[in-house]
């Protein structure tokens, strides 16, 4: 009969349909130890319904989701002692760490969720998910008009229906081309990295440590840590999310972020592409612009480069703007475009941050 009450129990907690006294009471049976078999066979139950897309779970992950059962709201607000049900819950996960974990399972309601899910953003009960378990990127279009293009492997859960902003938890690679809504900006949360946009084309990858790189296409993003953010205190808004002084990353650069030390720098882009608009320049077609040049002075070719690829490029002397160069480059990409140029006038580039730099003997 016990069992049958925790059974009802352990459902409404996972709908969000129990009373404080109701939940009260669930907790104390956790902490009991005498439910401990038939909450495995109920997280065997919910692995075996789960056939694709599994994986190894982590004690690392493991961890997670006891430190994110521990913070919830429900949980904080118990009066029992805390230790005896931190010690069932984490028996329970570490036991979980020796099956097939389908990454996509959510247990407890949000608690068990991938990455770091912040408590003062949007609830997991409220998120739409999407997983891309094919081998070929999949388009997934968002309510609001945004379309993410899914790698496989990968999966997202978001929320753009909320007053003041939208919402999307990535793990593994997407690329975003994001709505303009300049009322609702949009926020994309990778383990402790948030891409903040209102409207703009950028990939995100990351990896299985929690490092992250973001590659913007067009328009800008802000990148910032939450370790470091007002999230974990207050509600994150517009007013506020200006206070974190985001590290700003433009098109054809990439902000890296490395989890180990928490950091986030700029560089340029591995893989540089034509811009649509750069300092109030806008092309009229990116896939027709020549790059053909009959004695031309280097510093009109680094200008007229630096336009259609918005990347700053510096000379570190000036007597390299009076060399020349002839040869049509527009077939090439922007690095191999600078290695024939450099090699016509005898002189190298190199990347420095988010810019290129230009160094050499000069012409006469």
């Amino acid at each position: 009969m016990k069992e049958k009450e925790f059974a009802i129990l352990l459902s409404g907690y996972l709908n969000d349909q129990l009373s404080p006294s109701d939940t009260d009471l669930f907790f104390k049976m956790v902490a009991s130890n005498q439910y401990d078999a038939f909450i495995n066979e109920h997280i065997l139950v919910q692995l075996k319904a789960k056939e694709n897309s599994y994986k190894v779970l982590s004690f690392d992950v493991a961890d997670e989701i006891v430190r994110n059962i521990a913070l919830s709201e429900n949980f904080a607000n118990q009066t029992l002692s805390k230790t005896a049900i931190i010690k069932r819950l984490l028996f329970f996960a570490v036991a979980a760490c020796f099956l097939l974990f389908a990454a996509s399972t959510v247990f407890f309601k949000g608690k068990f969720f991938f990455g770091v899910l912040d408590k003062n953003t949007t609830t997991v009960s409220t998120l739409k998910y999407k997983q891309n378990s094919t081998g070929k990127p999949e388009q997934v279009r968002l309510e609001d008009g945004t379309t993410v293009l899914l790698q496989p492997q990968s999966m997202i859960r978001y929320s753009v229906g909320g007053k003041d902003k939208r919402e999307v938890f990535l793990e593994g690679n997407a690329f975003f081309d994001v709505a303009k809504n300049k009322n609702k900006p949009f926020f994309v949360y990778t383990g402790s990295l948030v891409t903040r946009v209102f409207g703009t084309s950028f990939d995100i990858f990351t990896a299985n440590n929690g490092d992250a790189k973001v590659l913007v296409k067009s328009g800008k993003v802000q990148l910032y840590t939450r370790g470091s953010d007002h999230t974990n205190k207050e509600k994150l808004t517009e007013k506020n999310a200006e206070k974190l002084n985001p590290l700003i990353v433009l098109p054809n650069q990439m902000g890296v972020y490395t989890a180990k030390d928490n950091v986030i720098h700029t560089a340029v882009s591995e893989n540089p592409i034509l811009v649509k608009e750069h300092n109030g320049y806008i092309s009229p077609d990116t896939e027709k612009i020549p790059f053909a040049f009959n004695g031309a002075k280097l510093s009109e070719v680094l200008k007229y480069l630096e336009l259609h690829y918005g990347i700053e490029i510096l000379v570190d002397n000036p007597e390299l703007y009076n060399c020349l160069f002839t040869g049509d480059i527009t077939q090439l990409d922007l690095f191999t475009k600078l290695k024939i140029i450099c090699l016509t006038v005898n002189m190298n580039y190199e990347i420095n941050g988010t810019k290129i730099l230009i160094t050499g003997s000069g012409c006469k």
